[in-house]
């Protein structure tokens, strides 16, 4: 299922980011093949988050979750190339280094500034 048509029957606090749809792809079919029947997905944190309900096989749906979201702090939310956490403007994503500098461009020049970057003046 993508995530635009899993948008309309699947309730969900934000967008899921294009970058994200293979996770969502792969993850979705593994765990509905395991007997979960997923009841939400978010981004929170700069990452995927699945939420599902099931009653049995509950270890390895479990399992299951936790590698989609690990895989999902390691790509990019924006474009799916490999990504880490960042901050931007006191939000956290997961993008590549191009992802970021365009979010940071969206942001006001005051709030522009690199959390990890040093002040040099």
């Amino acid at each position: 299922m993508m995530i635009d048509e899993q948008q309309e029957s699947l309730p969900t606090d934000a967008t899921l980011w294009g970058g994200w749809q293979d996770i969502f792809n792969e993850y979705s079919a593994k765990l509905e093949a395991a007997g979960a029947e997923i009841t939400y997905v978010k981004e929170k944190y700069g990452f995927m988050r699945f939420e599902a309900d099931y009653n049995d096989n509950a270890r390895e749906i479990q399992r299951l979750i936790h590698e989609a979201e690990e895989k999902s702090l390691n790509t990019c939310q924006e474009c799916g190339k490999e990504g880490t956490q960042v901050d931007v403007g006191s939000w956290i994503y997961t993008l590549c280094e191009d992802c970021h500098i365009v979010q940071k461009q969206k942001l006001p020049p005051e709030r522009r500034k690199d959390s990890t970057s040093e002040d040099n003046d």
